[in-house]
């Protein structure tokens, strides 16, 4: 726990004055890019300063250089691999100074780009590995002499970079490199097998960053015998060729091959060539710590568990199909029981965790009796080996320097709730899962399982549209991160400009392949987010407090979340909405929890606190026999347990087949007594009211809410989020208070409460929770937010528009190629301002000034300043102003109008950076359906006018 943090835990005296002024612990933070070392150090200070006063309470800093200019002169570009040397450690040094000083924290990806590896450290011989495979078909009964068909390494992102010219000469491989990574070419099996070959097809699936299709779509596996395999290893002469005897049937001789991963770590900055590290080896974690975590120690431990909070490994989204290390054989038989050997050709499953080619297709080979056992039996040791010798490593290498462990699991072939667990902040993100909240449960599901206080979340990964995202769009976002447990946020994400020759220069990685979504000061709306940090501040302030209330713990998949194609990934299951809208909240668990969680008065109480009083199995075809009478033994103690769907059939793994299937169906049997017969996923929140199991959410709520619930000592907290399209009514129950994550209030919210849409509300149920509204004498915005007597009969005036007074604009901001643009107009009314000549790519602020007579009939006033593309700050006078970063654009400043006099009113207005980032004549970037190229509208689109207030009227936003 950095210092920052744990002062403001022991000042925690005082909820609801934290609540109005969120400390910096609690706020949101920001992936900050650097292009590796080509970086000024008062830049990056200055940068720094200006995230705190954003709002942001703390950065993520991830060296890259995808998106870097092509035109960067030779010694600039040598500046950018400048990293992991003392030159790099001192400005992260001096970083850590002025954020130990701003009271923000800092996190460092160890390493650059992911997966991680890269750099002389990880030679030929730590490299990743994969498995590859062909077949010869082979006529039986007769003598075959010849040589079988061999695998080629499979092309995979390395081609790309290369193609694309993102190849770096730094970064070439040493001399010898290249005949050391043909030297790990090794034939790892020859197997002939009685069976028929698979019937394959174009892939018709989207294939990121047009990688080459290795495998095509699998219409139907290759049949395959498994008991008639026949290990020809031996026979393998040394050129190559085989002399062989088949016996009659039908046969194929499979060679199945060794080869380093051909990954290049994307668009890394580093001398020397970026192998991706073999996750399956920890003396290749060993080097990589070396490099990028030893060699900065001396310079940086001054800060650790200071402001140096943690460290971070992203998500890996390998390639390969089939994970390899020269060791596996023999853990596989060390850990399963059974020799993998004859059983290797059932193993290929195209796409199966492959995050760059994702499809749920066919193996290629499979048998109907055992092939889906064995596949089991080789994940769960992919998983395990991952898991100890990669993410576990991580975590103590982490824990022994005095710093947390951020990870995100998710796209590894593991079983991410135990690659979550080793780490000390399991994180989540919104990209893959598209926010579906079935996603994003995992990272809190595993910080449950394993006591872990924090749950993170790279927020904010939109694809395509992330340059025209709207704040708006931000908070709706958040929202979703945080009614599914999210306690920190980390917004995708911040640039730091290149420092080269021509000095400074503007730079968003991500511009090229338009993903997440651009937060710095290159970003007009940037500088009025403070708003809606508070606003996320104040939410994780109190979803940090006490423990979650989640009664039900749904039984993973063993293939949770494997890659599978988009629309799986995005569409919850239709059992989760019906638990939300039953009043359930729910949290993934694996076998290792349910084996491991003490039970206590009928529940299963985890480290964190979640007690789970029932178990669902959601459509699972097999699981262990220890597991199915550990169910058994939960259901003798009190546990609920049922079945969506089906239940299942059989054990999971190969050894011990018969014995455990019988045991299983045996378990199962017992269940069912009790439960009956498996629920249809739209029944199971019903199901489990019927048996009285107590729920997460006890007020009633209307189909389609989210909500997130904890329970701090006798108080209970819960965020409900509306994400549909159309307001919610909720009836609420007396002694609720509505906290306020806009303003800081606290207010009774009536016998209703009156949910927008895409909109979150924070309640507080305490058993005393007498509604109050803190008033500070004076306040003239409390006061102005009250509600206004007037006869709801009486007509309301016309509004006065104000679009034909005089008006002074002034602009200020960029275009194409970070072109500067500032000029001054004069407007009765409001355009198209990107419709004149030279600002079609104009995205900036502009200053929109005129002057209103004062008048005593204004008291009541509200100004409506209609459209707004991005946010805006009305600001009145020389002091009053407010920031709004989403509608209605409306507020009372009739407290000020009203006295006599000329008024100066000032509508700062800042545009979205599409227009400035993306030239429509010049796509670029990825060929991804849907790609939306078109100029934005530019300016306040208004009207503007002062009207009077409505009775019972509470404007969002105030004057300050």
């Amino acid at each position: 726990m950095v210092a920052t943090q744990a002062a403001a835990s022991q000042a925690d005296t005082d909820l609801p004055a934290q609540f109005r002024a969120p400390p910096l612990h609690c706020r949101p933070m920001l992936r900050w890019w650097w292009p590796g070392g080509a970086v000024d150090e008062a830049a990056l200070l200055a940068q720094l300063r200006g995230f705190a006063d954003a709002g942001f309470g703390g950065v993520e800093i991830q060296p890259l250089r995808i998106g870097v200019p092509a035109d960067l002169s030779a010694a600039d570009r040598a500046r950018l691999h400048e990293v992991f040397t003392p030159p790099f450690f001192a400005l992260l040094d001096a970083v850590m100074a002025e954020a130990g000083r701003l009271g923000l924290v800092v996190d460092l990806n160890f390493g650059s780009g992911w997966p991680f590896g890269g750099g002389e450290a990880i030679t030929p011989e730590l490299a990743a590995t994969e498995l590859s495979l062909a077949w010869t078909p082979v006529p039986g009964g007769q003598r075959w002499c010849g040589t079988p068909n061999q695998p080629a390494r499979p092309l995979r992102a390395a081609t790309y970079f290369e193609r694309h010219g993102h190849a770096d000469p730094a970064q070439a491989l040493p001399p010898g490199w290249a005949e050391r990574i043909a030297r790990r070419e090794r034939v790892v099996a020859v197997l002939a097998v009685r069976g028929g070959e698979p019937s394959c097809g174009p892939f018709a699936g989207f294939v990121p960053m047009t990688l080459p299709d290795i495998w095509g779509e699998v219409l139907a596996a290759g049949w395959i015998d498994a008991d008639a395999t026949i290990d020809l290893t031996d026979r393998l002469a040394a050129d190559g060729s085989l002399d062989w005897h088949a016996p009659s049937g039908r046969w194929l001789i499979i060679v199945l091959k060794q080869f380093v991963l051909d990954l290049a770590i994307g668009d890394a900055v580093g001398r020397g060539p970026q192998r991706v590290a073999s996750h399956l080896d920890r003396a290749a974690f060993a080097a990589h710590a070396a490099r990028v975590g030893e060699a900065g120690w001396p310079q940086l431990q001054q800060h650790a568990g200071r402001a140096w909070r943690a460290v971070f490994v992203d998500s890996l989204e390998l390639p390969a199909d089939l994970h390899w290390c020269d060791d596996f054989e023999a853990e596989f038989e060390r850990r399963r029981g059974y020799a993998l050997r004859l059983h290797l050709p059932l193993l290929l499953q195209p796409g199966w965790c492959n995050g760059f080619q994702p499809r749920r297709g066919a193996p290629l080979f499979d048998d109907v009796h055992i092939g889906a056992r064995v596949r089991a039996d080789y994940r769960r040791t992919v998983s395990e080996l991952m898991v100890e010798r990669c993410y576990q490593p991580f975590a103590d290498w982490a824990a022994a320097h005095g710093l947390q462990s951020r990870v995100q699991a998710h796209g590894s072939p593991t079983d991410w709730l135990a690659s979550y667990g080793v780490a000390s902040m399991p994180e989540t993100e919104d990209l893959m899962g598209g926010a579906g909240a079935h996603f994003l449960r995992v990272a809190r599901s595993a910080a449950h399982l394993h006591g872990r206080e924090r749950v993170s979340a790279e927020a904010f990964v939109w694809l395509i549209e992330g340059l025209a995202v709207t704040p708006q769009q931000l908070r709706e976002r958040a929202d979703e991160l945080l009614a599914s447990g999210v306690q920190q946020i980390v917004g995708h994400g911040a640039s730091a400009a290149i420092a080269s020759s021509e000095g400074q220069r503007r730079w968003y990685p991500w511009q090229a392949l338009e993903i997440g979504t651009l937060l710095d000061a290159n970003n007009p709306a940037f500088t009025m987010l403070r708003p809606m940090a508070e606003y996320m501040a104040r939410q994780q302030l109190v979803l940090r407090r006490g423990r979650a209330r989640v009664p039900v713990a749904v039984l993973a998949p063993p293939e949770l979340f494997a890659f599978d194609g988009a629309g799986a990934r995005l569409t919850p299951p239709a059992w989760h909405g019906a638990l939300q809208d039953a009043g359930y909240d729910w949290d993934w668990i694996n076998a290792e929890g349910l084996q491991r969680l003490p039970l206590v008065a009928g529940a299963l109480v985890t480290p964190a606190g979640p007690r789970y009083h029932a178990v669902l199995l959601p459509g699972l075809e097999a699981i262990d026999a220890p597991l199915a009478q550990r169910l058994v033994a939960l259901v003798g103690a009190g546990v609920t347990v049922l079945a969506i769907e089906r239940w299942p059939g059989r054990s999971a793994g190969r050894l011990g087949a018969g014995a455990d299937d019988n045991t299983v169906r045996a378990c199962v049997e017992a269940l069912q007594q009790g439960a009956g017969a498996a629920v249809p996923p739209s029944c199971i929140g019903a199901a489990l009211r019927e048996r009285k199991l107590p729920r997460a959410l006890t007020i009633d709520a209307p189909r389609g809410l989210r909500f997130t619930v904890r329970e701090d000592g006798d108080t209970t907290w819960a965020l409900l989020h509306n994400p549909g399209a159309v307001p919610l009514q909720i009836d609420l129950p007396a002694g609720i208070e509505q906290w306020d994550a806009w303003t800081g209030d606290i207010v009774a919210p009536g016998p209703a409460l009156a949910l927008a849409a895409r909109c979150a509300a924070l309640l507080r149920l305490g058993p005393a929770a007498a509604a109050r509204q803190p008033a500070v004498a004076g306040d003239a915005a409390a006061a102005g937010d009250a509600a206004v007597a007037s006869d709801p009969a009486a007509a309301e005036p016309a509004p006065r528009l104000l679009d034909g007074l005089a008006w002074q604009l002034r602009l200020h901001g960029q275009g194409l190629g970070g072109r500067p643009i500032e000029t001054a107009l004069a407007a009765t009314g409001w355009q198209d301002l990107a419709a004149l000549p030279g600002l079609s790519d104009f995205a900036g602020q502009i200053h929109c000034e005129t002057t209103i007579e004062g008048d005593a009939a204004l008291r009541d006033a509200v100004l409506d300043i209609g459209g707004v593309q991005a946010a805006a700050c009305v600001q009145i006078d020389e002091a009053a102003a407010c920031t709004m970063t989403e509608g209605p654009y409306t507020l009372h400043i009739g407290g000020v109008l009203a006295t006599p006099g000329q008024h100066r009113l000032r509508i700062t207005v800042a545009t979205l950076p599409e227009n400035a980032w993306r030239d429509p004549a010049c796509p670029g970037g990825l060929p991804l359906p849907g790609r939306r190229l078109q100029r934005l509208s530019t300016g306040l689109r208004g009207p503007v006018s002062l009207r009077a207030r409505r009775p019972g009227e509470r404007c969002r936003w105030r004057l300050a």
